[in-house]
């Protein structure tokens, strides 16, 4: 790991803990600053053209979510606009963390990331927006963008044949579970925290088969592993990651049980192009297993004329 990659994580770190300890908006606000800059010189990767690309979108989108949060900051002195205040916050954190309604961005930049970057940008880059949002009270904004995340990214997801996409739309659905137990300051944190472990697994042994599309699982030997960790990421169960998801089920049903119907159908979706993989990948493991054998016993087979043959032609 070089010296730039460390400050930067090391900054990163730190702009986090900055947020969660301030009282100050304009210190908020700095902390986001400092994230996004610590955030951009981890994004660079030499091996890929769309990098460029996908740093320049990650910088816009950043900026208009500050440009959003100082509008609601100078705002926040004038009694008649707290409601829109708490909406345009509200906003910019769903703008910043790439859940419902500006979404776009999310897929299109991890096409340009390295593997362990996208998974920092798909995990920690999320914990800041998350907990701002803790201390705003606009649950209905939130419950609606939740709900909307999770169909949104099982949609997304469904067709998607390159796995960073596929990925990044995985994501959007979680991020849906995540903001619907919003209230929840605790569990929100067992699922990240779960979450992150179980998507890490899953992007090590990508980049260690250089897993690009879905059409490469087909051509190789795909991992056990791997196809466990996929289904643990989808929520089956009893995998660990059907653990977050019961638990979220267990408080929301409690509080909104509506709000559920969304995120169930959005999980199964997303659940379903995991197994599409899993059995598409099984059934061409069978098959190349079932050629070898074939194109074996036909060698054997050819070989056993070729003798009688022969046979004379050596004898004379």
């Amino acid at each position: 790991m070089n010296p730039t990659t460390i400050l930067s994580l090391t900054m990163n770190l730190l702009s986090i803990i900055i947020l969660m300890t301030s009282s100050s908006w304009i210190t908020m606000w700095m902390a986001f600053e400092l994230n996004m800059v610590s955030f951009i010189p981890m994004m660079m990767n030499k091996q890929n053209n769309s990098t460029p690309e996908s740093m320049m979108k990650y910088f816009m989108i950043q900026t208009i979510g500050s440009i959003m949060l100082i509008l609601a900051m100078i705002m926040k002195n004038t009694p008649m606009t707290t409601p829109n205040m708490t909406s345009l916050i509200t906003l910019s954190m769903l703008t910043k963390m790439g859940a419902f309604p500006v979404f776009q961005w999310l897929p299109s930049v991890t096409e340009g990331l390295s593997w362990m970057t996208m998974t920092l940008l798909l995990t920690t880059q999320k914990i800041m927006p998350m907990f701002l949002m803790m201390m705003m009270n606009n649950l209905t904004m939130i419950y609606l963008a939740a709900a909307a995340s999770a169909l949104v990214g099982a949609i997304g997801g469904f067709n998607q044949i390159m796995t960073r996409k596929m990925m990044a739309y995985s994501s959007i659905t979680h991020m849906g579970w995540m903001l619907m137990i919003i209230n929840n300051k605790m569990l929100v944190m067992i699922y990240i925290f779960l979450y992150s472990i179980i998507l890490l697994s899953i992007t090590m042994q990508m980049k260690e088969m250089s897993m690009y599309s879905i059409s490469t699982s087909y051509q190789k030997t795909t991992k056990k592993t791997l196809i466990m960790s996929m289904l643990s990421l989808g929520g089956m169960p009893p995998l660990l990651g059907f653990m977050p998801k019961l638990l979220s089920i267990n408080w929301i049903t409690k509080n909104n049980f509506l709000m559920l119907i969304p995120l169930i159908i959005g999980a199964l979706i997303n659940l379903s192009f995991y197994m599409n993989i899993m059995m598409k990948s099984m059934l061409m493991n069978t098959t190349t297993t079932s050629l070898k054998k074939n194109n074996k016993m036909s060698l054997q087979a050819m070989s056993i004329p070729s003798a009688t043959l022969t046979a004379p032609v050596m004898m004379m």
